[in-house]
């Protein structure tokens, strides 16, 4: 029997947005046995978690999945990469850190050889791709995926100046930005709002709400917090533009969220975004931290019938490609090959 161990975080429990990882391993628990490690919230607890699961485990496993972050839970996939390679367990890495190209550079050494020895690494948006074949790593596409059917698409056609933002409050996301830029649309929608949600990760709400309050603007914006799919995806539905305003990025799954329930969206065009959004198609972008073009370009949508119905159409076909029915092939298929029988 094949025996996989998922290491990771697997945070949800306590409040953090869930990993893309979070979501697909219980899936793959159909097919395959595999289990999760670890969900401390303390990171210390978390790590020597890590440790003692991979020692208890190290002759019974047939294959590790291992979550590659660009922040300091990267060590935690060095770690048990290098375990891994001295033991000869087959490793897949799963790129998840929408900032790895800091990571690659601060740490050239060690991100090569947790990748170099690898069995493959999977990436999640070709935004890596080059970088990492360049490198001689083994790479595999497969994408994140949400399951479609529980995102009932509205078409977008006349749209109201109703502004969305799901992520995490987290300095790397910039969600100041998106309080600006309700600042300048209010200047010609006076009952414009906005609806943030997303757990604090840094003190970034905060920061928001006191800015909401200089400008003047508290009043226009809900900040919702922590919420369950189904209580996001219900507010979703008394809005409509969803804005991205992150300064680093991979493939979030809160963009093909959205897209499946017809949002247009207006994002920054950073790291895999320009992969997954193409510009008039599907969405609109602009340059990281564009305050300005991001106004220009809701305004546009908000007196444009005809490309808020094309880009609500575009974004829930694209949508599509990432059903769980359409990447599961490819998750056994990567699974089987690399396992140790």
């Amino acid at each position: 029997i094949i025996m996989i161990i998922y290491f990771g975080n697997i945070l949800s429990k306590h409040g953090y947005t869930p990993t893309a990882m979070e979501t697909i391993v219980p899936k793959l628990s159909k097919y395959v046995k595999i289990y999760s490690i670890s969900d401390k919230k303390n990171k210390i607890v978390r790590f020597l978690h890590m440790n003692y699961y991979f020692w208890k485990n190290r002759n019974d496993v047939s294959l590790l999945l291992i979550d590659v972050f660009s922040t300091k839970a990267f060590l935690f996939a060095f770690v048990i990469g290098f375990y891994s390679q001295i033991l000869g367990i087959p490793y897949i890495t799963v790129i998840r850190g929408g900032n790895l190209k800091y990571r690659l550079k601060k740490s050239p050494g060690l991100t090569r050889f947790l990748f170099i020895n690898a069995a493959v690494s999977i990436i999640p948006s070709l935004f890596y791709q080059k970088r990492f074949i360049q490198n001689n790593f083994s790479i595999e596409y497969i994408p994140n995926f949400i399951e479609i059917e529980k995102y009932q698409f509205k078409h977008r056609l006349k749209l109201k100046p109703k502004l969305l933002w799901v992520r995490s409050f987290h300095k790397m996301y910039n969600p100041k930005m998106a309080i600006y830029v309700l600042n300048g649309i209010l200047k010609d929608y006076p009952n414009a709002c906005l609806t943030m949600v997303g757990p604090d990760k840094d003190g970034s709400q905060k920061a928001c709400m006191d800015l909401a309050e200089e400008l003047g603007i508290k009043k226009h914006i809900y900040f919702a917090g922590i919420l369950t799919k189904s209580e996001w995806v219900s507010i979703s539905e008394k809005s409509d533009i969803f804005i991205n305003t992150t300064h680093v990025d991979n493939m979030p799954i809160s963009i093909i969220e959205s897209m499946a329930l017809g949002l247009p969206i207006v994002s920054t065009n950073v790291g895999g975004i320009p992969f997954l959004i193409e510009n008039y198609q599907n969405g609109l972008l602009v340059n990281d931290n564009d305050i300005d073009g991001m106004i220009k370009n809701i305004k546009i949508l908000l007196n444009n019938n005809k490309l808020s119905s094309k880009l609500s159409i575009g974004a829930r076909m694209e949508s599509e490609k990432c059903s769980w029915e359409k990447i599961i092939l490819d998750w056994r298929r990567v699974l089987n090959k690399y396992s140790k029988s």
